[in-house]
Order: C-alpha cells, then structure tokens, then sequence
C-alpha cells in the first residue's frame, strides 16, 4: 500500500510575491502623503512665523517714532513706498519693513490701523497691524464652512503706543 505524501511547499509563488509588493506600495504612498502634507504644514508654519515677525517689527518702528504714528496707516492696496535716504524717516523705516515682507511671503501684504486715543497732549495710538500671505488656494471651495476660499492667510497684532 502506497501512503500519499504531499509534496512540501518550497520557496514562495509569484501570486505571494505580487501581494506583498501591492501591501508595500499603498503603504510607501501612504508615506509620500504623510511626507507632501509634513512639507506643507511646515511651509505654513515658516510663512506665519515671517508674518509674526514682521508685524512685531512694525510694531517696534511705530513705538520708535510715536510723533509720526498717525503716517504709518494703509491698507493692503497701498504701494510699498520706495526707498530713499532722502525720505523722512518713517517712510525709510516703512519702506525697509514692507520690502522684507514682499520678498519673505508669496504675495505678501500689510493693513496698519492707528486709532489715536487720549488727549493730545498725552497721546497714545492703538496699533492694529495685519499682515496677510497667498495660500495658492484661492477660490477653492471649502466644505466645512460653505464658504469659498480667499486664498490668503492672516496673522493680526495689536498693541497700544
């Protein structure tokens, strides 16, 4: 009487093989999404800490020149004043200021409000500095609050002078 014996399985079949590569491959992709949103939030991150610093560096240049404060007022349409050493000094200081935020922030802009308060004597101005970026994602829609996209970013910074 012959016994049967199974034959034992030796190394691994090519339908084994191609799971395991289609396993690995959505989880390498998974990796390359994880990767692209790290690299974005981080771009994010960069662009917000430049916005902060150059509000608090407006800030700084109106606190300097508290006689000029009401000049430093504008809205995101107003051209960058150009740079002279023949200029007064607040539009030197301006000028320095709003270069360094045009060449650090895509489409960088800046809305100062200064709201004087107090007797004229004693005056002190309310300083509302805004600086805004473009996202690149202008006119996207966004679903959680059914609102269109803008496409820009904003960081505010209020002090009293």
């Amino acid at each position: 009487m012959k016994l049967f014996h199974p034959r034992r399985q030796q190394g691994v079949t090519l339908v084994e093989v191609l799971v395991a590569l289609v396993v690995l491959s959505i989880g390498l992709l998974g990796l390359a999404g994880l990767q692209l949103l790290s690299l974005k939030t981080n771009q994010g991150s960069a662009n917000r800490t430049q916005a902060s610093a150059a509000a608090a560096s407006i800030l700084d240049v109106i606190r300097g020149n508290r006689a000029a404060a009401a000049n430093y007022a504008r809205d995101y349409a107003t051209a960058v004043p150009a740079f002279s050493t023949t200029s007064a000094l607040w539009e030197q200081d301006y000028a320095q200021v709003l270069g360094h935020i045009s060449r650090a922030l895509p489409d960088g802009q800046v809305e100062v409000t200064v709201t004087p308060q107090g007797q004229p004597a004693r005056q002190r101005f309310n300083i509302v500095v805004n600086v805004r970026w473009s996202l690149g994602t202008r006119g996207v829609v966004d679903t959680d609050n059914f609102a269109i996209d803008d496409g820009f970013d904003i960081v505010t910074l209020t002090a009293e002078v």
